[in-house]
């Protein structure tokens, strides 16, 4: 399958998706932009691409397919609209935009003018969950009934005023929006639809215009529940996930370990312990998919709909945490 010819804006995170999608020959970089001279003129020398002054003089490159946009969040729109009017395919990614009305613009000028929109929900592909979620979905745990996650990093204390993660107007609910929609991402994928959401928000170490601690908790319509908490303020990953026959732990960062079985006592099986996986490249995967979805003209796994899907649960916990109340998913999609 020919690799897609696609401009890269956005070469911090971005550059992590050009090695996978390159490695991998879902993709060919022919352009890239950032507003920094150096950092372009950088990038462009290691892939072979052209460096551009602005984004708009990328999306005229004459070789041009797709973008891959990997700017803050609440560049995506725009971005993605100016891409799509063109008639370039529009990966972005997650989350797919900072609110819902702009998630369904950039669904809509993308379905408009006949493009593929994909957002870039990695943790789903990863080995770690894509087998948890095959374990679930075959009954291993019995009906799932609880899912205890945490996913946070330490990067609240490199924040500092001005800072596009700083404000809850360009970086809604900080960590959870960045690093706990992951998580969320998976649940969705694993146990359905989100009914309610009832969220808690503290800045336990840092006064800033966001929280550095969120508490969520969520209703599915499978009948599980889910609690999620994320921080910006303590590195950790690990989930849980409860059924009426045995549990599943994954107390390590994506990948990095082992899933461990227990029985509904919480017991030892030693003949159901341990279950091995097969580590992938979660970017590497999604850029396959997206370049399938183009070239074979079907809808990508994660679409702009799927986006809004785990969009809207973090958007949810936000009016909770200053609402005090639960938030019914239908009130926003």
């Amino acid at each position: 399958m020919e690799p897609l010819r696609v401009g890269l804006a956005g070469l911090n995170f971005g550059k992590k998706l050009a090695l996978s999608g390159t490695k991998n020959r879902s993709i060919q970089v022919v352009a890239c932009y950032s507003r920094t001279a150096a950092s372009r003129e950088k990038f462009a020398a290691e892939f072979g691409c052209t460096p551009c002054e602005s984004y708009n003089q990328m999306l005229e490159h004459p070789e041009l397919e797709a973008v891959i946009v990997a700017t803050p969040n609440h560049n995506h729109l725009e971005q993605g609209y100016e891409a799509a009017v063109r008639g370039k395919h529009v990966f972005v990614d997650k989350p797919i935009t900072n609110s819902i009305k702009e998630g369904e613009a950039l669904v809509s000028v993308c379905r408009d003018n006949g493009v593929k929109l994909c957002v870039g929900h990695s943790t789903r592909f990863s080995g770690s969950y894509t087998k948890i979620r095959e374990l679930v979905q075959a009954g291993r745990i019995g009906q799932p009934l609880v899912v205890e996650a945490h996913f946070g990093s330490s990067n609240a204390f490199g924040l500092r005023p001005g800072d596009w993660r700083w404000s809850q107007a360009t970086c809604p609910s900080q960590s959870l929006i960045q690093m706990g929609i992951h998580l969320l991402d998976v649940m969705r994928a694993t146990l359905g639809e989100v009914v309610s959401v009832s969220s808690h928000f503290e800045n336990v170490m840092l006064d800033m215009d966001n929280p550095d601690l969120s508490a969520t908790l969520l209703e599915f319509e499978s009948g599980a529940t889910g609690v999620l908490v994320s921080s910006y303020i303590h590195n950790d990953c690990y989930s849980v996930w409860h059924g009426s026959e045995g549990l599943l732990r994954y107390m390590y960062w994506v990948d990095d370990g082992r899933i461990e079985r227990l029985d509904k006592f919480g017991h030892v099986d030693e003949s159901d312990h341990w279950i091995d996986f097969e580590p992938q490249d979660s970017l590497a995967v999604e850029l396959k998919d997206f370049q399938g979805a183009v070239r074979e003209d079907r809808e990508p796994i994660v679409n702009g709909e799927e986006g809004l899907r785990s969009l809207a649960p973090v958007l949810a916990a936000v009016i909770s945490a200053r609402e005090g109340r639960r938030v019914y998913i239908d009130e926003l999609l």
